[in-house]
């Protein structure tokens, strides 16, 4: 098993963080630095919890006044590169900065460079509106592609792990012209980042991201994938507009003529295959998004949809079979539950079959 993110931070790593403060800051104390943070609740703290611990540990020895406080983070901050694992500089922007816009949003865009500010910009987002705009639209032009990431990054309005962003869930009109802007950047992390950003509005204005993938697509080779990825939710959703623009056609000509699942009654842990018929019947070979839909049973009975994918590929006109395998193994972001599951057969967005299959908890 992969060591986790949290147990990263050794003592070791801690004593160097405390190290490169002392560098910048001469009565910072390393060793009352790290007794403060390997405390006993140490252990027993998750990873973003521990972030904010090291915050608060520094917070302890830095002069109170931030201003006077963030040269010296600043500076400390530049000696590591490690990305997420030092997301506590900009966390202390976070905490302790937010009565002081101008310094901590300088601090941000320096301290980016060296882990990512995405979850330290969104308070000043939702305090200072128009303040942080300007500042994330500035930088959608910095010469670092990290910091034009963050003006992409930081708006994301459901950023994974971060506080959401309700302004503009509801009107994302504000943060289009940096998405515009960044969508040709040279740097494929900052183009990835655009693509998430579009991929979190499609799911409230699915229709807007639509028009806007077909305003871009066709521009550049890197557009169209930029493009591609941002559909992903649309298309799994079987938006009509966004499967045509991608060239998936009208599922009409698609005849299944079967789709079963093998064994129907699984024990928790097993496997099921997915055997699947069906005939092309048109012209010419057609362009295929093949889908399974699993309506999964909760705890108190309410059925989960989540989409898995089969293909995407094209097809010529004849019979076709395949055969795709779905296992029950429990994960960390997934808790199976007894009963009938509901398994839908998805082409190009319409359901044209279904089964059910019997899930057993022994």
């Amino acid at each position: 098993m992969p060591e986790a993110l949290k147990d990263r931070y050794t003592t070791k790593l801690i004593r160097a963080i405390g190290t490169a403060v002392h560098q910048e800051y001469a009565v910072f104390a390393v060793a009352e630095f790290v007794k403060a943070v390997m405390d006993s609740d140490w252990e027993h703290r998750e990873l973003k919890a521990r972030m904010r611990h090291l915050t608060h540990c520094l917070h302890q020895q830095l002069p109170n006044h931030f201003p006077e406080a963030i040269p010296i983070l600043n500076r400390a901050s530049s000696r590591f590169d490690s990305g997420f694992l030092f997301m506590f500089f900009p966390d202390y922007v976070e905490v302790y900065g937010m009565e002081h816009p101008d310094e901590a949003l300088q601090a941000l865009a320096w301290m980016t460079r060296f882990s990512s500010s995405e979850f330290a910009i969104r308070p000043f987002l939702i305090r200072y509106p128009e303040r942080t705009l300007a500042a994330l639209q500035t930088w959608s032009e910095d010469e670092n592609y990290h910091v034009r990431r963050l003006s992409s990054e930081g708006c994301r309005p459901l950023l994974p792990w971060a506080i959401a962003l309700p302004a503009f869930k509801s009107n994302p009109a504000p943060i289009l012209p940096i998405l515009t802007r960044l969508r040709n950047d040279p740097s494929e992390y900052v183009r990835r980042s655009v693509a998430n950003n579009l991929n979190d509005i499609s799911k409230n204005q699915p229709e807007l991201v639509g028009e806007l993938l077909s305003q871009w697509k066709g521009e550049t080779r890197e557009t169209d994938r930029l493009c591609k990825h941002a559909a992903r939710t649309l298309l799994k959703q079987g938006h009509t507009r966004t499967l045509r623009l991608f060239g998936f056609g009208n599922p009409e000509s698609i005849r299944v003529q079967k789709f079963q699942a093998k064994p129907s009654v699984v024990p928790f842990g097993g496997i099921t295959s997915l055997n699947i018929t069906f005939e092309v019947a048109a012209s010419q070979a057609q362009l295929l998004r093949i889908e399974y839909r699993v309506h999964f049973v909760k705890a108190r009975g309410k059925k989960s949809p989540k989409m898995f994918q089969v293909t995407e590929r094209s097809f010529l006109p004849r019979k076709h079979d395949i055969i795709k395998t779905h296992d029950f193994t429990e994960r960390t972001t997934r808790k199976h539950y007894p009963g009938k599951h509901q398994i839908d057969l998805v082409i190009n967005g319409e359901t044209k079959a279904t089964v059910t299959l019997t899930l057993k908890s022994d």
